[in-house]
């Protein structure tokens, strides 16, 4: 059986919050890893008006066991009211990779 993985996608308006994030989900355990991206122009409605602003997507990966634990320390360590937090269920995932992010998940 194939472990049960998922991709989690925020955005955070500046590289430092995005590496400061992505640390500290790994250093808690919530993630395995996660990979700051380059910044992105992003447009939203938001105060019923189109914004656009640049940020920088974060990428964290976990497991099912994770996911709810993950997801509330975004919420409360994200610097935005309403943060775009997507989680993305992983169809298929090499057993090695696998094996290694439910291992590195287990002992945090």
């Amino acid at each position: 059986m194939k472990p049960t993985a998922y991709l989690v996608i925020t955005t955070v308006p500046d590289e430092e919050r995005a590496q400061h994030l992505a640390l500290m989900a790994v250093e808690r355990g919530f993630a395995a890893c996660a990979q700051v991206q380059s910044p992105c122009q992003s447009f939203y409605w938001w105060d019923d008006k189109v914004q656009q602003d640049q940020e920088f997507p974060v990428h964290l990966k976990t497991n099912a066991d994770k996911l709810a634990v993950l997801e509330e320390f975004i919420k409360n360590h994200h610097p935005y009211d309403v943060p775009q937090i997507i989680a993305i269920a992983i169809d298929h995932l090499e057993n090695q990779y696998g094996n290694w992010l439910n291992e590195e998940l287990k002992k945090r």
